[in-house]
C-alpha cells in the first residue's frame, strides 16, 4: 500500500503540472511559422502584397488560429481546475478511497481525455494548413523576399510548437488512463487489506 500511495501522490502532482503546462503552452502557441506569418500581415495588407494565394493563406491562418489559441488557454485552465479537484477530495493522500475519490478520478480522467483529444485534432488541422503553405515554394520564396526587404518580417518554417502540442496532449491522455488504472489498483489493495483483516478477526474469535 505504501508504494501505491507514493505513486498516487506523484500521479496527482503530475496531473496538476500537466494542466499548468497546457496553460503555458497556449501562451507560446503562436510562435515559429505562425509568428512569421503574423509579421507579414502588415506589409502584405498595407502594400497590396497578397498576390500569392498560398502566401495569403499563411496570413489568414495566423488570424484564424487566434480563436483556437484562446481555446487552448481556456481549456488549460479547465485542466488545472480539474486536477485541483483531486486535491480537494484528498485523492492524492487517501489510504482508503471513498465515493468522492472514485468520482473525482473518473471525472478528471474523462475531462483530460476529452479535452486533449479535441485539441489534438484541431492542432493537427492547423499544422496541416501551415505545412501546405510551407510546401508551396513560390509562397515561401515570396515570404523570404519580404523578410529580406523589411526588418519587421521574420522568416520561419518551424512547426515545433505544433509538435509540442501533440506530445503534451498525448501525455495528458496517457496520464488520465494511468489515473483510472491507479484507481483500480487502489481498489484491489483495499479489498486485499479487508480480506486480511477479516482473516485476522476470524483467528482471534476462534
Amino acid at each position: 500500500m505504501k508504494t501505491q500511495m507514493k505513486f498516487q501522490k506523484r500521479l496527482c502532482l503530475a496531473m496538476l503540472i500537466l494542466g499548468a503546462l497546457s496553460v503555458v503552452y497556449s501562451l507560446f502557441y503562436c510562435t515559429g511559422v505562425l509568428a512569421g506569418f503574423s509579421t507579414t500581415l502588415l506589409s502584405s495588407t498595407s502594400r497590396g502584397y497578397y498576390a500569392n494565394p498560398s502566401f495569403e493563406a499563411g496570413g489568414q491562418l495566423y488570424l484564424d488560429v487566434q480563436s483556437f489559441n484562446n481555446l487552448l488557454l481556456y481549456m488549460g485552465i479547465v485542466l488545472v481546475l480539474a486536477a485541483v479537484v483531486l486535491y480537494i477530495t484528498g485523492t492524492q493522500s487517501r489510504r482508503n478511497y471513498y465515493i468522492s475519490n472514485y468520482v473525482a478520478s473518473v471525472v478528471v480522467a474523462v475531462i483530460f481525455i476529452a479535452i486533449s483529444a479535441v485539441l489534438l485534432v484541431m492542432n493537427a488541422s492547423y499544422m496541416s494548413q501551415a505545412i501546405e503553405v510551407i510546401n508551396d515554394t513560390d509562397a515561401m520564396a515570396y515570404y523570404q523576399t519580404l523578410a529580406d526587404t523589411y526588418s519587421y518580417v521574420t522568416y520561419s518554417e518551424s512547426i515545433v510548437m505544433f509538435i509540442v502540442g501533440f506530445v503534451l496532449y498525448i501525455v495528458n491522455i496517457i496520464a488520465a488512463i494511468v489515473l483510472i488504472l491507479n484507481m483500480i489498483w487502489k481498489n484491489k489493495l483495499m479489498k486485499g487489506e479487508k480480506a486480511l483483516l477479516a482473516q485476522g478477526l476470524a483467528k482471534e474469535v476462534a
